[in-house]
Order: structure tokens, then C-alpha cells, then sequence
């Protein structure tokens, strides 16, 4: 047999070609050739990785290994997964199942996925050991890579419980929800309960999430805490209790079940983001966008591909509450290249992104994904985002009536579940969009926070023209950080002054909407559009307002003008909205009095 120095002599002379595509179980390791290993020298990784030939690079690399193996234990946790990740490419039969695992771990504990999965895989198709198949199964879901995990699932018999479970995981995070059934059907009853309750909340069921998963928050198991965390807090941010979801995530936010080095919590990232969720709910939006910019800009040093945008997508989310629409859509427009991983958070990142476009004039708006195909998809927990970008689509229509339905429909469906935060935005978007009148039966919904007690509060006062409710609205607004929220208030406020004859509240009113819209990327609204026309009418709206006020029809109205009774319908949207009145009755009455 040649010995290393004389094939490397043959080598050198161009007289043998190495085969450098290793068949073993460590081909995901040196797949790349090399480009896996982590150099701090320049010089020392320009000579291995481009310069040398297989064989040569090689033996430096057993050079570079002998130096390190030297003083192992004095080596910080990076020397230590360059060694290993050197030594699974020269050697790889000499590396144990030990070695590998704490390859995975110290990979996984530097936000590398794919050098954590690549790890865990070696060790299973080396070992067979179930800890290694659980591993790569839980690390191939944080990728997205579901079916990598249903994969090892089937193939790993010696411990199907829990491998079922996770892949049943991974397919209902991929929105395959039948499927995931199927495979959690024939487990323990424990295991199905929990997996139930996952359910749950993707339906849209927070009570019933709350009420299946509750109980695992004190679980001996850490894993089984975190995941609990995470669904149950969501859930009660659903429910209109923030100030719960936010005492679950901070008495779960401990060293022993936040420690990113332990690769079986792949919750931990995301009971952060629930906690920022909270804290917008309950209105300190800018404490919630500075932790979720710190790590997002965290995960961009890291090697996992999808950590970046599933960050970036709760930072959209917070953004777009702020009022900055054109920021978010920077994090919210995902593509191929700046994925997820996750069709869950792929189709929350297609509906936010919709809702900011339509703020801003000019931008490209696509038709929104129908209710009834999230529905379809078991993504309840969507459906009033739906909703609410449906209903905007409606109004840049003209299908005022339509929009009004869409709002009113969602608000009566989540009120049936409890689901009182999704009912309080759908009540803010109704006030928002001009339809205030809507909202009565939902006035005196329990929540928890003044913020989301203000979105309420805004639709409720236009109703009811209650001038020191909409101003504690806009105040409390403003005071959050919501600018957009607040300029809209203002210009409520403002109207509704003018209806009763404070021309100077009125002024000072349309001042400070005026100033906060200003901080809004020119975000465009109907209640910031008609602050911009300083409440005229044109002169058909006056035409048409003064044939309303002698008790004409829409019908009639449309004969004599010979128009469509659909146009005089958004003639009188738009006179509404600019008188400040909710309808014909209150047009009449008023109508005298206004100083055009």
C-alpha cells in the first residue's frame, strides 16, 4: 500500500485525481468540500480551501488538528467545533456518537442549523440511536425541512412515539393538518392533547388551547413547559389578556428553559416573539421593536437561513402597529431567497404585507387571500387579519356595504369564541374604515390594558360622539407610540369639534393629526384623507346631501341625477365621513346647520 507522502508526491504531479465525494454517512459534513470549516487565518484558509488539492489539504488539516488536539479542554466552545467538524472531514469513522452529538449541540448553541442538523444526521446513519434521530427531526422542523423529518419518523421504528410526534409538529407548521392527525392519532393520550391544543390555536381556538395546554406550563419535561409557553400565551393574547401572556413568558424566560444550547427547545426564539406580541398588545410597541431589531440583526450572523425572516416578520407585525407601513413591508415581503421556513408564518407574512400596501397610495396590492381559504387551511388564528385586508380591499372598491359585512361577520365569529383581542381590532378597524355604528354589541367586551381598551374606545366614541372618550383614545394612542392610530384619533376629534361649533378644538385637533400623520411614511387612510380635504364637499356631495335632506331615496336620487344608485351610495360614504354623521337621519338633522 502507497503510503500519504508518495500519494501526495503522484498527486502534486498531476499523475492521480482524488474522488473527493465521500459515501458515508458524513457526506452532508464534507459536501461542501471543506467550505464547512471555520478558519480564522486567512493565509491558512486560502491554502486549504482554494489552493490545495484534496489529498494536500487534507494533511494539513490533520497537521492543524494534531496542533489543537494538544489542549483540548483549554479550547473555547468554536475551537472546539472547528476541531470536530476538521476531524468529520479526514476522519469521520474515528468520531463517536458522543462526539457528534456534542458536535450538534455546540453547532445548534451558535444558531448553525445546518451544521447542527448535519451533525445529528451523521450520527444517526453511523449510531442508529434514537437521541440522534430526535435531533435531527427537531432541528430539521426549525429549518422547515418537514419532510426530512417524517422521513426519519418512518425509518427509526425503535422510538416511533416521539418521533411521530415531532413530525406531526413539522406538518402542522407546514399547515398539513390532516396528515399531522393521522400520525398523532395512535400516540399516548398525553402526547395527543398536547398536539391537540397546537391545533387548537392554528384553528383558532384560544379557549380551547388555553384549556389543553395550560396544564403543561409547570411539566417536569422543559421542552414541554416552552411549547406550552408558547401556544398558551399566544392564545391569550388572542383572548384580550396580554397582561397573562406576558407574566407566562417572563416566569418561562429562565436559564434552564431558554438555554439556546440544548437543541431539543425549538421554542425558545419564539416564546420571545410571543413576548413582544404581548408587550404590543399592551401598547409599549417601542420596548417590543427595539428587542425584536437587536435580534433580529443577531440572526443575521448566524447560519440559519430562516431565523432572520421569521424575526423580521414579528418586527414587520410591531412596525406596521407603530404607523410605519413602508418600513415593515422590509421585513414582511418574503421570497424564496428570505423565507420562513414555515407556511404558518408564510401566509401571516402574506396577509401583513397586503394590509401595508394598502396604506400606502401607489403600491402594487394583489387580491387578499380569501377567509374561506384560511379557513380551508385550519389557519383560524389568521382569519380576522383576513378579514381586515379583505374589508380594506372592499373600500378601495367602493363596496363600502361589503367591507361593513366582512368586519361585522369576523367580530361576530370571534366574539363566539372568546377571542376578545381579535374582536377589539376588528371593532378598531370598523372605526376606522367609517363603520362605527357597527359596533355597539361589542362596547363592553373584557380586556386587559388601556391600548387595546382604546381601540374599543375609538370606534365607541364616533358612535356615540363621545369627545372626552376620543380624546383619551387619541392620548393613549399617541402615548404608545401608535402614531398612525393617534392621527387618525385626532382627525376624528377634530370633525366631531367642528360638529359642535369648537372651531378652535377643532384647529388645534387637526394640528396634531396633521403632525403625526406626518411621522406615518405617508401612510394614507380614510380618516387622514378627509382631514386632508378640510371637511368640503363637492359640489355634487352638496347636491346630493341636499336631496337626502328632503327625504329622497338612493333611488330616487339616482333618477333625478341620472346615476347609479351604487355611485350615490359612495357619494353619501363620503359625505358621511366629512359631515361627521352615521346616517340619513343624522345628515337631515345637520344638514341646516353646516357651514360649507
Amino acid at each position: 500500500m502507497a503510503s500519504t507522502d508518495t500519494l501526495l508526491e503522484l498527486e502534486q504531479a498531476g499523475l492521480i485525481a482524488l474522488d473527493d465525494s465521500p459515501a458515508d454517512a458524513s457526506r452532508a459534513l464534507a459536501r461542501s468540500n471543506g467550505s464547512r470549516i471555520s478558519i480564522s487565518n486567512p493565509l491558512i484558509a486560502c491554502g486549504i480551501r482554494q489552493l490545495q488539492k484534496p489529498l494536500r489539504r487534507r494533511a494539513h488539516i490533520r497537521e492543524l488538528i494534531d496542533v489543537y488536539s494538544r489542549d483540548p479542554n483549554g479550547l473555547a466552545d468554536e475551537d472546539q467545533l472547528r476541531l470536530l467538524a476538521w476531524r468529520a472531514e479526514v476522519s469521520p469513522g474515528e468520531l463517536t456518537e458522543s462526539d457528534l452529538l456534542f458536535a450538534c449541540q455546540l453547532a445548534h448553541s451558535r444558531n448553525d442549523l445546518h451544521a447542527a442538523a448535519d451533525f445529528s444526521y451523521a450520527a444517526w446513519m453511523k449510531y442508529k440511536s434514537p437521541k440522534a434521530a430526535s435531533l435531527f427531526a427537531r432541528i430539521s422542523i426549525s429549518l422547515g425541512n418537514h419532510s426530512a423529518a417524517c422521513a426519519i419518523a418512518d425509518e427509526a421504528p425503535d422510538d416511533a412515539d416521539e418521533l411521530q410526534a415531532i413530525a406531526a409538529r413539522g406538518l402542522m407548521l407546514q399547515c398539513m393538518h390532516r396528515d399531522a392527525e393521522t400520525r398523532f392519532r395512535h400516540l399516548t393520550e398525553v402526547e395527543q392533547n398536547r398536539c391537540q391544543g397546537i391545533l387548537m390555536y392554528l384553528r383558532g381556538d384560544y379557549r380551547g388551547c388555553i384549556d389543553h395546554l395550560s396544564k403543561y406550563l409547570s411539566d417536569e419535561d422543559p421542552s414541554h413547559r416552552l411549547e406550552a409557553a408558547v401556544f398558551v400565551s399566544a392564545s391569550l393574547c388572542g383572548a384580550g389578556r396580554p397582561e397573562d401572556a406576558l407574566d407566562i413568558c417572563e416566569q418561562l424566560q429562565n436559564p434552564a428553559d431558554s438555554n439556546r444550547s440544548t437543541p431539543f427547545l425549538l421554542y425558545a426564539e419564539h416564546l420571545e416573539d410571543m413576548r413582544c406580541i404581548a408587550l404590543a398588545q399592551l401598547g409599549r410597541l417601542d420596548e417590543a421593536a427595539r428587542f425584536l431589531s437587536t435580534e433580529y440583526n443577531r440572526s443575521l450572523s448566524g447560519s440559519n437561513s430562516h431565523s432572520d425572516a421569521r424575526r423580521g416578520l414579528f418586527l414587520g407585525e410591531t412596525l406596521l402597529e407603530m404607523g410605519l407601513p413602508r418600513t415593515a413591508l422590509e421585513y414582511l415581503s418574503l421570497s424564496d431567497a428570505y423565507s420562513t421556513g414555515w407556511e404558518v408564518l408564510e401566509w401571516k407574512g402574506r396577509v401583513l404585507e397586503l394590509l401595508a400596501r394598502h396604506l400606502l397610495p401607489g403600491e402594487w396590492v394583489v387580491e387578499a387571500p380569501g377567509m374561506e381559504v384560511l379557513a380551508g387551511d385550519g389557519l383560524g388564528h389568521l382569519s380576522s387579519n383576513a378579514a381586515v385586508v379583505n374589508a380594506w380591499q372592499e373600500v378601495s372598491n367602493s363596496k363600502f356595504n361589503q367591507a361593513a359585512e366582512i368586519l361585522l361577520t369576523e367580530a361576530g365569529s370571534q366574539m363566539r369564541r372568546q377571542a376578545y383581542g381579535e374582536v377589539a381590532r376588528l371593532v378598531h378597524e370598523m372605526g376606522r374604515l367609517g363603520f362605527s355604528h357597527h359596533t355597539t354589541e361589542f362596547w363592553e367586551i373584557p380586556l386587559q390594558g388601556s391600548y387595546l381598551g382604546a381601540k374599543v374606545g375609538f370606534a365607541k366614541a364616533i358612535a356615540s360622539s363621545d369627545v372626552s372618550l376620543l380624546r383619551r383614545a387619541a392620548a393613549t394612542f399617541a402615548s404608545c407610540g401608535a402614531n398612525l392610530y393617534a392621527a387618525e384619533a385626532y382627525a376624528e376629534l377634530s370633525r366631531l369639534y367642528t360638529r359642535l361649533g369648537n372651531d378652535r378644538a377643532s384647529t388645534a385637533a387637526r394640528q396634531q393629526a396633521a403632525s403625526l400623520s406626518s411621522r406615518c411614511e405617508g401612510a394614507v387612510t380614510p380618516a387622514l384623507r378627509m382631514l386632508a380635504e378640510v371637511n368640503h364637499l363637492s359640489a355634487r356631495e352638496r347636491e346630493i346631501a341636499g336631496l337626502v335632506s328632503r327625504g329622497l331615496s338612493d333611488k330616487e336620487i339616482a333618477d333625478a341625477l341620472i346615476l347609479s344608485p351604487r355611485t350615490v351610495g359612495n357619494h353619501l360614504y363620503r359625505i358621511y365621513r366629512k359631515i361627521g354623521v352615521a346616517d340619513r337621519r343624522e345628515l337631515r338633522a345637520r344638514w341646516g346647520k353646516i357651514h360649507l
